[in-house]
């Protein structure tokens, strides 16, 4: 007959607590942000490409087309009324003859960082009357629309100072920009469309001058012809 044996207790042994803080998170991804955006250093890496002669000539803009924003002054009571029924006509554009387009060239620096940027190697003409959108003739003779002037003003969302001083109307944001290019008879639109990196927009910076000619950039977001 076998001999029953008692079962021996091993003492119990406690884990060290663990020290206080933090506890560590396995697997989880850190997150990373965007940095933000220096305007003035990206201005500066156009004008350097321009004077450098690192870019390539694509042709003429014709028109730029511009999205809703809030904040343009076209939805604020300093917008007066004629404009205001502008607009809802044409949509938010504004557009060249064929006098004054001025030069769109793509930027062949080198530090494209993951996004083509496009240039104005000359200074911007100042914007031509239009005809006023509001008339319409229904007969051959009838006579011609009165012009009317076109008001950056008017559809900039604000103004941004550059670290020199010079101020800039911030028009925003870009949806597209119509190219006549050169040699070819057609064409080209350039869309603009949300950086997927920062999720920002494009936007134009246009020098605030009532006279002569102006200097002009296209900053953030993301430009392609797709």
């Amino acid at each position: 007959m076998p001999s029953s044996r008692a079962a021996r207790s091993e003492p119990s042994r406690e884990l060290p607590s663990p020290a206080p803080g933090p506890r560590p998170s396995f697997g989880a991804p850190t997150p990373i942000r965007p940095k933000p955006v220096c305007l003035a250093d990206k201005i500066d890496r156009q004008v350097s490409a321009i004077r450098g002669h690192k870019f390539a000539d694509l042709g003429l803009v014709t028109r730029i087309q511009l999205g809703i924003s809030d904040d343009s002054a076209y939805l604020q009571s300093q917008a007066n009324d004629h404009m205001k029924e502008i607009t809802r006509l044409q949509g938010l554009t504004f557009e060249w003859n064929q006098h004054c387009r001025p030069k769109i060239s793509e930027v062949l620096d080198g530090q494209t960082g993951g996004t083509r940027q496009f240039v104005f190697p000359d200074l911007w003409a100042q914007l031509p009357h239009i005809p006023d959108p509001r008339y319409r003739k229904l007969h051959v003779l009838d006579p011609q629309p009165p012009e009317i002037p076109q008001r950056l003003e008017f559809f900039a969302s604000g103004v941004v100072i550059h670290r020199d001083g010079t101020k800039f109307y911030c028009l925003q944001p870009v949806l597209q920009l119509a190219i006549q290019p050169f040699g070819v008879a057609t064409f080209l639109l350039l869309h603009g469309r949300a950086n997927p990196w920062d999720g920002r927009h494009p936007a134009l910076l246009v020098e605030a001058k009532k006279k002569g000619c102006a200097m002009a950039f296209l900053v953030g977001g993301k430009l392609d012809f797709s």
